[in-house]
């Protein structure tokens, strides 16, 4: 499962690539939002989802920008080069611009703009760099969440957190089909979120039979998905033995919490 190694500028290129060839031609009536709904939303008809997409790319800019600064490689020169570049970038986030026309914003995102940021990817590799997901390891993971997702319909087991976890999953799997635009160091902190819950779930089916099957296998697949997740960086087991812990050390405030007398489903 060996993976070349990646930067934070490479997912960028990859979505600035596809948000230029998304962008229609000039005298278009389509909104910069429209155009993001396209790029980044084509799954969901979930407004707000799709902005908490477009504010996980902001932050990567930002990412971006804190690295070129941080850079002990890049000269004054190159580093001002490179924040020029990025700063461009900064227009596709400005919720204000949300509802103007995009095609004035297609050059922003050019092929040499995009070049640009590939460059910059490439001169930050030695310092800020991260396994690259490969599309095997991603559709192995993404089979194992979808299979979690069918158990996650036995109502038997509790909403809240069937609802929880269905959300960090299906958040997963949409970075999972653009592995192209993935960070890894995201995947793996969603996933940790998503084995705290499936333990939570398992806990607190644990007093009945009928539902502990089926949520030790949530869990259990989740944690096998994580296993996988974890060897790009070397976190396995630790990923999965971090995340007992701290599901160990939260149940107890949740077990406070219940004990208040605030029901939960």
């Amino acid at each position: 499962m060996a993976a070349s190694s990646q930067t934070v500028a490479d997912g960028l290129r990859h979505l600035f690539g596809r948000l230029h060839a998304a962008i229609p031609a000039q005298g278009s009536p389509e909104t910069m939002f429209t155009t993001w709904q396209r790029v980044v939303g084509a799954d969901s008809t979930d407004n707000l989802a799709i902005v908490e997409r477009i504010g996980l790319f902001s932050a990567a800019v930002q990412k971006l920008e804190a690295q070129i600064n941080a850079s002990r490689d890049l000269d004054a020169t190159m580093k001002s080069a490179a924040l020029a570049t990025v700063s461009s970038l900064k227009v596709f986030f400005r919720v204000d611009m949300f509802h103007t026309q995009v095609f004035q914003y297609k050059g922003y995102c050019s092929p040499e703009v995009c070049g640009r940021i590939g460059m910059i990817g490439l001169s930050l590799r030695d310092e800020f760099s991260e396994p690259r997901l490969l599309k095997s390891i991603a559709d192995e993971i993404s089979s194992l969440l979808t299979e979690v997702s069918s158990k996650l319909e036995d109502r038997g087991m509790p909403l809240d957190l069937r609802l929880n976890l269905r959300r960090h999953i299906r958040a997963m799997q949409w970075w999972l089909a653009n592995f192209e635009l993935a960070s890894v160091q995201d995947l793996i902190e969603t996933m940790g979120s998503a084995i705290v819950i499936s333990k939570q779930i398992e806990q607190r089916s644990a007093s009945d039979d009928t539902q502990t099957e089926a949520s030790r296998s949530v869990s259990t697949k989740i944690a096998n998905a994580a296993t996988i997740l974890g060897r790009l960086v070397g976190l396995v087991p630790k990923i999965v033995e971090g995340a007992d812990k701290l599901t160990t050390d939260g149940q107890h405030l949740i077990d406070a919490f219940h004990s208040t007398g605030v029901p939960h489903p």
